[in-house]
């Protein structure tokens, strides 16, 4: 098991190094680099802070602060993944069509090379996207636990009502062989 896990470790670490020294992320990288400390420290307070609010939210029962929350972590956190593919895929279709801003007639690199060079430069120049979603990826995860919790009580109560009731009142809600009617 343990020679496994080293295997998949090197065989990832291999995976990034390599794209990490891509000469076209390179490049992207130095002509826009990233302050690493001061994002590092603004994803943790940013998400402290965020995930703050959204306990707080869930302890107050305050749902439009949970709703506001839940709604835009979740379009931070989706916002990324949604928008990578697409514009990685336009700028890799621009740059190889139009001749003057083809990398391979300005590198001796192989076609897959500059193709991952050109999806990693747009995932870097999408990088704030993607912090902004690492940043409320906490709050997403505690709505979404406050959701599956109030979806089990609102479960827990209505089967607590309907086993109390009598037959008679059961009847409107339940069909005849005792199941609910769900649709």
């Amino acid at each position: 098991m343990n020679g496994v896990r080293s295997v998949s470790w090197n065989t990832i670490a291999q995976t990034l190094a390599t794209w990490w020294a891509n000469p076209l992320l390179r490049h992207a990288r130095r002509e826009h680099p990233m302050p690493l400390r001061r994002v590092g420290t603004g994803i943790i307070v940013a998400a402290t802070i965020l995930a703050g609010l959204t306990v707080l939210a869930w302890v107050t029962s305050f749902r439009p602060l949970g709703a506001l929350l839940m709604g835009v972590s979740l379009g931070g956190v989706l916002a990324p993944a949604l928008i990578a593919p697409v514009a990685s895929a336009d700028r890799v279709a621009r740059q190889m069509h139009y001749s003057k801003q083809d990398p391979r007639r300005l590198t001796d690199l192989g076609d897959e090379e500059i193709v991952w060079g050109l999806m990693l430069v747009t995932l870097w120049r999408l990088r704030w996207l993607i912090i902004a979603g690492l940043a409320l990826t906490p709050a997403l995860i505690i709505g979404v636990l406050r959701l599956d919790v109030a979806e089990f009580a609102i479960w827990r109560d209505s089967a607590q009502v309907l086993a109390a009731a009598t037959p008679a009142a059961r009847a409107p809600f339940l069909r005849s062989d005792g199941t609910i009617p769900y649709f």
